[in-house]
């Protein structure tokens, strides 16, 4: 009798510490993030506030009852990973669109980025300590070359999971000149997103 109230308490114990660490797996895995790297060299994750905690990166639908289209709305802000001492601290933010026609994401389809709004793109991208570049961060902008792709590896209407890429943004701002920094006109450079990843939750 003993032996079975034993095995019935142990029984309970290993049931509850099974559900404990799912729970905390599920946890873990509803935190949001964004990781990409640079032109192949540098590597930007998650920016963080004053208390330390990652910003969340977030996800909203919108509906266009003209066109029959869904807009998925992506917002994320990244600093440099283990940025050098020379390097801009402060973080920057991107903001595109997926526009499709089908009702909700689907898991294993690649979609194409879109930067559908004049305040989408890249702001503010701090940029690793360069002796030949004056400006320690810049504006990315949608440009005739540009090009960008996110594959969807999950999506349950909360969390969204995907891997992106984006191929030549520029820093060329379509709605103004080039300005210049310590006497030297700035010229216009390409910039590609690679191997970048991102958990994002509804707003």
């Amino acid at each position: 009798m003993k032996k079975i109230v034993l095995f019935a308490l142990l029984s309970i114990l290993f049931t509850n510490c099974q559900s404990d660490d799912s729970e905390h797996e599920n946890a873990d895995n509803s935190k949001s993030s964004i990781t990409f790297t640079l032109n192949d060299k540098t590597q930007y994750v998650t920016a963080t506030d004053v208390s330390g905690s990652g910003i969340d990166v977030t996800w909203a639908k919108s509906e266009s009852t003209a066109t029959a289209e869904n807009e998925y709305s992506i917002y994320g802000s990244f600093i440099i990973k283990n940025p050098a001492s020379n390097d801009n601290r402060d973080s920057g933010d991107v903001y595109f669109q997926i526009v499709t026609s089908d009702a909700k994401l689907t898991a294993g389809k690649t979609y194409d980025i879109s930067f559908n709004y004049l305040n989408s793109g890249v702001h503010d991208i701090p940029l690793a300590y360069d002796p030949v570049v004056c400006y320690t961060s810049t504006d990315l902008f949608e440009g005739v070359k540009t090009a960008g792709k996110i594959k969807i590896n999950s999506f349950d209407g909360t969390t969204l999971k995907a891997e992106f890429s984006i191929d030549n943004l520029t820093n060329k701002n379509p709605y103004s000149d080039f300005g210049f920094c310590n006497g030297t006109k700035i010229i216009e450079k390409s910039f590609t997103f690679t191997k970048g990843s991102i958990i994002a939750i509804a707003e």
